[in-house]
């Protein structure tokens, strides 16, 4: 049996509170989630409709690929990010000797509209009101208006009625995975209706189906500061941080610039911060010269490749997997198919990247 409410369930309780007048609460709180800008809301209309540019790569993790490549010696790695017409961010390897397939690499995701996107998706697009509304029988909801750091802030609160909500259980086969919420919070600037933080806290254990015991599970509390900037009079998400058990674990940050008329990245930095071992790793990007297309080789499939680019391309195929899922909020999914690049993957770009996330997301989300 699998009983699933996953986080972007859980985002949505927002829109309702067990109230006497429960329909015009709902409807008035399904009216407070509209108003709420995701990144898209604020990016997309001021983004060409599509887009390549060759981004230069640096800092210790782009070594690290380069050298993954080169002992499978293939060429000397150039990168090239693309827009499509799907609204889709992908950064791929530019060199024409590799075919289609195994140009995919992770990093495409990770820039603040895509990340906090993700965070936020339910949040600004839910509304089914069966599901609302099943998941209002589990919690209690608060929302009052506050003042932090001399701003008014809405800060919605989700409690649950029992022990838990958004309890997720997932038969994997030899093993089960559960997982559940005891507390989330939210806080949007009043004025301009961006989200600035989102809190939770998530408890979660694996098990074998016959273990008699079950495990205690691992409690985590995660929070996530969005912050943005201002480029030629028009409000951008810069950055997000995230927090494992008030430890910085991940940064995502970028600057934009105008181009024909365009709004269009100019730089992107990506930091895995390892509290174990009190360091960081970075991947620096800088964007070159604009196109406002997609190359032919990008939407259509190369010549046959040789035996040594095999391992890049199916480590490839996890990869955009790995990304699909994120972004649909399947964290959880995300997360193992990132632990099978990097397990089953060694000595590919693609696990290179997906074991730096694992280690800066401790357990995964």
């Amino acid at each position: 049996m699998h009983t699933h409410f996953p986080l972007a369930v859980t985002l949505a309780l927002v829109c309702a509170a067990p109230q006497p007048h429960a329909q015009e609460l709902l409807e008035q709180h399904r009216a407070f989630l509209s108003r709420i800008k995701s990144p898209e809301d604020l990016v997309f209309p001021l983004l060409p409709k599509t887009y390549s540019v060759p981004v230069t790569l640096s800092g210790p993790i782009a070594l690290e690929m380069k050298r993954t490549l080169a002992e499978l010696k293939l060429d000397e790695p150039r990168y090239i990010e693309i827009l499509d017409r799907r609204k889709r961010f992908d950064l791929l390897l530019a060199n024409e000797s590799y075919s289609a397939e195994t140009r995919d690499l992770l990093s495409g995701i990770l820039n603040p509209v895509e990340m906090i996107e993700a965070i936020l998706k339910s949040i600004v697009r839910y509304r089914e009101k069966e599901q609302l509304m099943a998941m209002l029988r589990e919690t209690q909801l608060t929302r009052t208006l506050e003042t932090r750091n001399g701003l008014q802030v809405y800060v919605v609160r989700l409690a649950p009625n029992g022990k838990r909500f958004a309890y997720s259980y997932e038969d994997m086969g030899a093993y089960v995975q559960e997982t559940w919420l005891t507390a989330l919070s939210l806080v949007v600037d009043s004025a301009t209706m961006i989200a600035q933080e989102l809190e939770l806290v998530k408890y979660s254990r694996m098990f074998r189906g016959d273990d008699a015991d079950r495990p205690t599970p691992a409690k985590r509390r995660y929070r996530y500061v969005f912050a943005y900037a201002t480029t030629q009079a028009v409000t951008v998400p810069a950055q997000l941080l995230l927090y494992v058990d008030d430890s910085l674990a991940l940064t995502i940050a970028a600057t934009y610039r105008m181009h024909e008329d365009f709004l269009v990245f100019d730089s992107r930095r990506i930091c895995y911060h390892l509290q174990e071992k009190g360091t960081e790793s970075c991947l620096e990007m800088k964007y070159g010269t604009y196109r406002f297309d997609t190359p032919v080789w990008a939407i259509k499939s190369a010549a046959e490749e040789g035996k040594e680019a095999r391992k890049v391309k199916q480590a490839a195929a996890l990869a955009h997997k790995a990304t699909t899922a994120l972004k649909e909020g399947k964290i959880e999914a995300a997360v193992r198919t990132l632990r099978s690049i990097a397990q089953n993957y060694p000595g590919t770009p693609q696990a290179v990247e997906a074991q730096k996330l694992l280690e800066g997301l401790p357990d995964g989300l």
